[in-house]
């Protein structure tokens, strides 16, 4: 089992590869919320960087001409070091062109030899590497036509969903899905409207206390938000203040299942950070 960086969820494996990192999240909006939150932190760190630098515009110009200084001295010392490199080359090739004549005909006779041989082994080699190719592209043909088979049969039985009902209790619900639910607009814009709504509570701020809570609730098959509640907290009034905001977002993008909505369990960070 792992636990996902960014909302806490634990998980058996990753379903989707981005890349390494990819697989400490459960899912892609987990990892497109934390590599958001990544962009956004450096370009806090790049405004704060400018402000320093038209506030303090002598230690600034200080600090870039040492870093040039610093630079400079490495590229004169790798010069250096580069030429007395080629110097002993040169040495050590002048050295190694003193040979008899015997021994580069022995020299040629190998080298041919081996030549040969690398001739005949990569000869052998082509010939297999096509014919697993060719039974490769014949099963991926094979597969091909199968997925299409499959694909057409759910359009047939699942091409049109009516979900007359809005009572879902009785509905199973998923943890994951081929189609997560997703937020208007995507990861970007849910971090932006829990940003822009959120009220950090005066005793969490006067007490200094900021961090994550995490709230798990359920994007019911019409997109509307049901049984929020708190899965790891701060206490301070963090936590209601998390569900209320959570409890206000408009309706989802709900989860696809075989092409048919369903209910899935979802996890949302809600961050507390004092300016």
């Amino acid at each position: 089992m792992r636990t996902c960086k960014w909302c806490g969820k634990q998980f058996d494996y990753s379903p989707f590869s981005r890349g390494s990192r990819s697989t400490e999240y459960c899912c892609g909006r987990c990892y497109n919320a934390a590599m958001h939150e990544e962009q956004r932190e450096r370009q806090r760190n790049k405004e704060e960087a400018e402000k320093f630098e038209k506030d303090h515009p002598l230690l600034s110009s200080i600090f870039k001409f040492l870093i040039i200084g610093y630079f400079a001295v490495l590229l004169i010392l790798g010069a250096v070091k580069k030429r007395g490199n080629n110097e002993q080359k040169s040495t050590e090739a002048a050295q190694e062109t003193v040979v008899t004549q015997s021994s580069f005909k022995e020299n040629s006779i190998v080298q041919s030899v081996k030549q040969q041989e690398i001739e005949r082994v990569t000869e052998d080699l082509t010939m297999d590497y096509n014919i697993v190719v060719d039974g490769i592209e014949e099963d991926f043909a094979e597969e091909s036509e199968i997925e299409e088979e499959i694909e057409e049969e759910i359009v047939e039985n699942h091409g049109v969903v009516i979900v007359e009902e809005e009572d879902f209790s009785h509905q199973k619900i998923y943890d994951i899905v081929e189609e997560m639910p997703a937020f208007p607009g995507g990861d970007y814009e849910l971090i932006k409207y829990i940003d822009e709504n959120l009220n950090y509570p005066q005793d969490a701020m006067e007490s200094g206390i900021q961090g994550r809570v995490f709230v798990k609730l359920i994007v019911e098959p019409n997109g509307s938000i049901s049984n929020a509640k708190i899965i790891r907290g701060l206490g301070y009034g963090c936590d209601e203040e998390a569900i209320r905001v959570i409890e206000s977002m408009p309706n989802w993008k709900p989860g696809r299942k075989n092409g048919v909505t369903v209910r899935v369990n979802i996890a949302v960070p809600v961050n507390f950070k004092l300016q």
